[in-house]
């Protein structure tokens, strides 16, 4: 009896584990597992906290998103000038060829 409890209490906490931060009915307590209380206010605190947090995380993910566009599309212009170069360049040289 106390080896089928112990087993049981093992695969909970197995699964707990495993499945941390994904599971969204993860707010049971295992026996002898240390909890901590907080007041209404402090859970207030944390979620306004949060949502800060969060907020800021998407302007910097807009900013590194509008950031990265913009040197794809530097990196194409410049691809472009390079062509442009070399083809003035070549056209340069063919006719330095048949002045010669």
């Amino acid at each position: 009896m106390a080896e089928e409890i112990r087993d049981d209490l093992v695969s909970i906490l197995v699964d707990k584990k495993n499945s941390w931060g994904r599971n969204i009915e993860n707010n049971f307590k295992l026996p002898n597992e240390l909890t901590v209380e907080i007041t209404l206010n402090e859970y207030r605190e944390l979620i306004a906290a949060k949502g800060v947090y969060e907020k800021k995380l998407d302007e910097k993910q807009h900013e590194v998103w509008d950031k990265e566009s913009e040197m794809k599309k530097i990196r194409e212009e410049n691809e472009k000038l390079k062509n442009k170069i070399l083809e003035l360049m070549s056209a340069e040289k063919e006719e330095e060829k048949k002045e010669e």
